[in-house]
């Protein structure tokens, strides 16, 4: 593959990974919504997974960030 192919497939995959992440975390916002009455681990189970997809979102970037 070419520089610019490999930059187009890295771009696409960051676009993909953007509306996902989007998605999950739309998803988690949603369950602390519903969960909120107090202290829950169900919330604390949402921030650590929204904060992984946050950091897959962040390391894929990283890839066509000069």
């Amino acid at each position: 593959m070419t520089d610019i192919e490999n930059l187009t497939a890295a771009v696409t995959g960051l676009q993909t990974a953007s509306a996902a992440a989007a998605s999950a975390i739309e998803t988690e916002l949603a369950k602390i919504a519903a969960a909120n009455t107090g202290n829950d681990p169900a919330i604390a189970a949402a921030v650590t997974s929204i904060q992984g997809v946050t950091a897959a979102l962040t390391a894929e970037a990283a890839k066509v960030t000069p």
